[in-house]
């Protein structure tokens, strides 16, 4: 991890060296991604704000950025402020698999804002997908999981747990293992956050839905790597 922010770091300051914005917003990006993986949020909220700043109206990572803020919004229990700008994101998403990332961070965030029919409805479309054969992202199984223990779905909180624990990769394991621990005592979920009339959270979010509304071409998934229509000179 340590030396994949050293090069992200590297990357915006020779991207904003040469003039090359663009570039220096996809390091941004990575950054913020690479600080969530590290819970690390404070710092990952600065690389969004940078990030986002940068980005331009014809970037095709605009969705992916979209979504990965929210995934941060999440994170720091804004999931009302993240919940929207999920659902924004959705069009732009083209492949199953991409689809069902936003899908289990909207499920998440359905279940703390105690909207029961989007928790429903988006827990019904990944079992869907997942009995047509599509894949499901490591990922996905905590957060709905987390879905689940928040909606106090006990059954379901139960089933997804247990696949969380068995094909979760190394960075989800540690937070499969606490949540089993608080599924197991029936504690409460996650809770939902009000971010302040007119805070930085609020203009951020208003910021994406805008971003995402002028957004016309393909959106490169959540996790994408930086396109090379904007190449380091």
């Amino acid at each position: 991890m340590d030396v994949a922010i050293h090069h992200a770091e590297k990357a915006f300051k020779a991207a904003l060296r040469s003039g090359n914005h663009q570039l220096a917003g996809c390091a941004f990006h990575d950054l913020m991604l690479l600080k969530v993986g590290l819970e690390q949020y404070e710092e990952a909220w600065t690389h969004a704000l940078n990030a986002l700043s940068l980005y331009q109206r014809d970037n095709p990572r605009i969705p992916a950025l979209a979504h990965d803020v929210a995934l941060l919004l999440s994170r720091m229990g804004y999931f009302s402020a993240a919940m929207t700008v999920f659902e924004k994101a959705m069009p732009f998403v083209r492949r199953s698999y991409e689809r069902v990332l936003i899908l289990s961070n909207l499920c998440r965030a359905a279940a703390a804002c105690g909207d029961r029919m989007r928790y429903e409805r988006t827990m019904r479309e990944i079992e869907q997908i997942r009995v047509t054969g599509g894949i499901i992202p490591a990922s996905s199984w905590v957060h709905l999981a987390h879905a689940a223990h928040t909606a106090g779905d006990w059954v379901r909180a139960d089933e997804l747990i247990e696949v969380s624990l068995q094909r979760s990769h190394t960075g989800y394991i540690e937070m499969s293992q606490a949540l089993a621990q608080r599924i197991a005592a029936r504690t409460a979920g996650d809770a939902d956050v009000l971010p302040e009339a007119g805070s930085e959270i609020e203009r951020v979010r208003d910021q994406l839905l805008r971003k995402l509304e002028k957004h016309t071409g393909p959106g490169g998934g959540p996790g994408t790597v930086p396109p090379e229509k904007y190449p380091l000179e």
